[in-house]
């Protein structure tokens, strides 16, 4: 941002700049009563000054440097018109302000060479010799003091802003940081409480229709059910008040692409993963629990991990365990036990980690235990975690079939 547009960016002039106006525009009527014009070239000259010290306050480079053209001019005229000089330092001082100190110091020293002002003469000592200060001097020295009081005040101008600039980028850093510990734990509760909740409802509503069980225990199972089902309500409202979300997954005032912007600029700065190690029989145990668990609950399926080693790094691991741990979630909370199948591999090759997963989805199927609870947006979190490590997560639901495929590297991107 150029220091023009920080003076102009206002909806009127500047108050500095049209105080320097204004103080110009009185210098030059205070020489006009000091020395009356004579002739009308003088008069000229000063109504020209005094209308382009006018316009300084509505721009203010180009009347800056029109001003101490004029002075140049005038000083070089023949027949000497009167004008006033006195504005050379003013403008000076807001000409360094506002461009190049450089560019403002070749200003002083064309104003110097100019017949603008008069030498002092001194004399030192009795022995007759005398040290003469020429009118370039005199004038080189006084110009180039207004050219540091400007450059002064803008050093001091930038100074306050970078501050302020700083300012605003460490509270929009916190801010990030802030919506990716958010994010982390929302997930975090998604995956954990909604995936036990969904395991709940369904063994509940299981034993509530068994006709063996007894009457009582039926009751109680379906007294469980439903509250387990609004539990599941409840915890997804909570998530999206700590992920700041709508109940439709829009932040307010912010687009999606923003905050997925956000998220991963937030995550790119985080700390650096751990070091990677081989976490292969981690992950053969998780895949076998979570099989374990929805077999228990009715479903029927296969479940498969091929590989010799699956070395990563937290991150990467962190992001593929939940991402499994969501896969049988969702088995529970949409297909429907004894009547859908599924299919889960996880597949470890070529520095990569592939997972597959598909269910049947038939299009007449029974009411499910688990329609109408809120299931958030589980797998749009998972997505965007999969693709800030540089991987991909594609869905389809086609034919009566469910299919998911998510690709990702062993170690995390950036």
């Amino acid at each position: 941002m150029t220091m023009l547009h920080t003076l102009r960016r206002g909806s009127g002039p500047h108050p500095a700049v049209t105080a320097i106006a204004v103080l110009d525009c009185v210098l030059v009527v205070v020489e006009m009563a000091a020395n009356r014009p004579a002739d009308p070239l003088s008069w000229l000259v000063f109504a020209v000054q005094l209308t382009v010290c006018a316009g300084l306050a509505f721009a203010p480079t180009p009347a800056c440097a029109l001003s101490l053209a004029i002075c140049v001019a005038a000083a070089m005229l023949p027949g000497s018109p009167s004008f006033c000089a006195l504005l050379a330092f003013p403008t000076l001082g807001l000409l360094a302000y506002l461009t190049s100190p450089a560019w403002t110091c070749l200003a002083a020293i064309a104003l110097s060479l100019a017949p603008t002002g008069t030498g002092v003469s001194l004399s030192v000592g009795g022995d007759g010799s005398d040290v003469r200060m020429t009118g370039f001097t005199v004038n080189v020295v006084c110009y180039l003091i207004a050219v540091g009081v400007g450059v002064s005040l803008r050093r001091r101008s930038d100074a306050r802003r970078e501050r302020d600039r700083r300012a605003v980028y460490e509270r929009s850093l916190r801010e990030l940081e802030q919506v990716r510990r958010n994010r982390r734990l929302a997930k975090a509760l998604h995956d954990s409480v909604t995936r036990e909740l969904s395991s709940i409802s369904m063994l509940a509503w299981q034993l509530g229709r068994n006709d063996d069980a007894d009457p009582a225990v039926r009751e109680a199972m379906d007294v469980m059910y439903r509250d387990a089902r609004s539990a599941l309500d409840h915890v997804h409202e909570v998530i999206d008040l700590i992920d700041g979300t709508t109940p439709d997954g829009a932040m307010p005032g912010v687009t999606g692409a923003d905050a997925d912007d956000e998220a991963t600029d937030a995550a790119r700065r985080s700390d650096p993963s751990p070091e990677a190690v081989d976490r292969m029989d981690e992950l053969r145990r998780l895949v076998d629990a979570e099989q374990r668990s929805i077999t228990v609950l009715g479903f029927s399926g296969t479940s498969s991990v091929h590989g010799a080693s699956a070395v990563m790094d937290e991150r990467t691991r962190e992001t593929a365990f939940d991402l499994i741990r969501e896969i049988y979630a969702n088995i529970i909370r949409h297909a429907m036990p004894g009547d859908d199948g599924y299919m889960v591999m996880v597949d470890v090759r070529d520095g990569g980690l592939a997972i597959t997963q598909t269910n049947t989805v038939p299009e007449t199927a029974p009411r499910h235990p688990l329609e109408g609870v809120r299931h958030g947006l589980g797998l749009d979190a998972h997505r965007r975690a999969v693709e800030q490590l540089g991987g991909v997560l594609r869905t389809r639901c086609e034919d009566g079939e469910w299919f998911l495929h998510a690709e990702l590297p062993l170690s995390a991107a950036g």
